[in-house]
């Protein structure tokens, strides 16, 4: 779950916090999915655009090839189960506000915790808050981590080495600081960061737009990963457009 609570997903209201795992994963979690749209999870249509919706509790037959558990809520250990050879993102999250980190660091533990056993080299895990990943490293070094919001900062400001267990730096086209728009990813920042021997991730801020526009730019400018809310649209435009010879595969 992205979200503290069930409500903007599933067909559920509530905190995760305040759930057991089995009251969450008897939830439809396609109830509000929509395929087409920048926001895939949203309650203002008529219910035929929403064509999952009912899967996961038996209402309506499952798409060819997944059966009802598919569409519910799964754990990450399941994923990690699911999908041996796909890299994995994990973000450690926290109900609290950012500025205070207690719950992101006690969220750390417990995901290192989760993945000390995992005998895997392409999970990668991040936090905007850095006391959240130093922790999760110090428990769990074998896994690799992206640095938070102070940790890029140091890099983007001042090129100060990243914390320990650094392999991506995972970053917005633009991030929005009072009332500047700051440009994040640009071909010098993806160069730099190149020459350091760490990857570019990218993501969307709130002012960035997710399309092939600003796709084929990254692409140019030698991005490792770019996240994507359209993956089947950004796989058409890396079939047509790929990345200059210059770029060394990471």
């Amino acid at each position: 779950m992205h979200d503290t609570s069930v409500d903007r997903t599933t067909n559920g209201t509530g905190l995760v916090s305040e759930k057991t795992l089995q009251e969450i994963q008897s939830l439809d979690a396609g109830y509000w999915f929509t395929p087409d749209g920048s926001n895939h999870y949203t309650h203002d249509r008529e219910s035929g655009a929403y064509p999952l919706r009912g899967v996961a509790t038996g209402v309506r037959r499952p798409p060819k090839g997944f059966k009802a558990a598919d569409f519910r809520v799964p754990t990450l250990r399941s994923v990690v189960q699911a999908f041996p050879k796909t890299p994995i993102n994990i973000e450690i999250k926290g109900r609290t506000k950012e500025e205070d980190p207690s719950e992101y660091i006690t969220n750390a533990e417990v995901l290192a915790r989760e993945l000390a056993g995992v005998q895997r080299d392409d999970l990668i895990v991040v936090s905007f808050q850095q006391t959240a990943v130093d922790r999760f490293h110090g428990l769990v070094p074998t896994i690799g981590v992206a640095p938070g919001v102070t940790g890029v900062a140091g890099w983007i400001l001042s090129s100060a080495p990243p914390a320990q267990g650094t392999v991506a730096f995972q970053l917005p086209i633009t991030f929005e600081f009072g009332d500047t728009l700051l440009d994040v990813t640009t071909a010098d920042t993806v160069a730099r960061t190149h020459q350091g021997g760490y990857a570019v991730h990218t993501w969307f801020g709130d002012k960035d737009v997710d399309g092939a526009q600003n796709w084929r730019k990254l692409v140019d400018w030698c991005v490792d990963g770019i996240m994507t809310s359209h993956p089947v649209a950004l796989e058409r435009t890396l079939e047509s457009h790929r990345a200059p010879k210059a770029c060394a595969p990471r």
